[in-house]
């Protein structure tokens, strides 16, 4: 898989096979950014379960609007739109994410400006 076709398919399992689906791009030793944007989730188990937590709070929908491919993988920005349970819209606007490819996996995520 390109590095295109894994962000794609990754934004679009987010909504149709939820966390365990997009588990299946990402390397076992990950580094994926979390708040503040200097922190990084350091595994998949790790990674598991702040997506449970991030999930269990809010409705998050990312849709890509560009993939750039770069010397290590790809640079994306998405419509990230974030609802929280009782339905009101929190967040919709532009997020940029860097990512790290590596045999064909996802092996780290950064936060950059959109």
């Amino acid at each position: 898989m390109t590095p295109e076709e894994l962000i794609t398919t990754l934004y679009g399992r987010l909504g149709q096979l939820g966390r365990e689906g997009m588990l299946e791009l990402i390397a076992e030793d990950v580094e994926w950014v979390n708040e503040p944007k200097d922190i990084h989730i350091r595994s998949k188990d790790e990674l598991r379960a702040l997506w449970t937590k991030y999930m269990g709070a809010a409705r998050i929908e990312m849709e890509a609007t560009s993939i750039t491919l770069t010397d290590k993988g790809a640079k994306s920005i998405v419509r990230e739109r974030v609802w929280n349970l009782d339905g009101e819209l929190l967040f919709d606007g532009p997020v940029g994410h860097d990512y790290t490819v590596e045999k064909s996996l996802i092996r780290r995520c950064d936060i950059v400006d959109a």
